[in-house]
Formats: C-alpha cells, sequence, structure tokens
C-alpha cells in the first residue's frame, strides 16, 4: 500500500521548510524546499554512507566535492547533483 504525507517542520532558527514524502512501506521517497542548496538535488541518506562513500571512491569515483568526513556531492555529466549523506550528519 502506498502512502503520501506532507509536513511543514519549524526548524531552530524559525525557518518553515515544507516537505512531501511518498512511501511503499520498504522505501521513502521526498520532496523537500530548502534554501541550504541553489538547485534540485537528490539526496541518497544511509547510516554506513562512509563505507558506501569509500567503496565508490575505490571504483574510480570523479565529479564530486566532499562535505565533511561523511558526505559527497556528486555532480552527473547533465550537472545534475547527487547528494550522498550520513544519516544523522
Amino acid at each position: 500500500m502506498t502512502h503520501f504525507y506532507s509536513s511543514e517542520v519549524q526548524t531552530s532558527n524559525r525557518q518553515k521548510k515544507k516537505k512531501q514524502n511518498i512511501s511503499d512501506g520498504l522505501a521513502v521517497v521526498g520532496l523537500h524546499q530548502t534554501k541550504d542548496f541553489s538547485y534540485p538535488a537528490i539526496t541518497f541518506i544511509a547510516s554506513d554512507m562512509k563505507n558506501k562513500i569509500e567503496k565508490l571512491k575505490n571504483s574510480g569515483l570523479e565529479n564530486f566535492s566532499e562535505i565533511g568526513e561523511s558526505n559527497i556531492v556528486l555532480t552527473t555529466p547533465e550537472q545534475q547533483k547527487i547528494n550522498l549523506f550520513k544519516l544523522g550528519m
């Protein structure tokens, strides 16, 4: 069964962020409105992202920027941004 839900979150600096999520019970896909990025981005979050990033780097990953120890932003040839973030950044 597919579930849709939306919410508005009040952040610590009093900004409101809107998000829309869809879940099939196994995965969640979310659209988030934020001022943190000036571009549309696809974001993958995992508790073991540091290990996943290391495997990608060892496989020859290119065109990325590091954001801290366990987070990177990939840029595809089409200039799409893909965030790989550790859960609980």
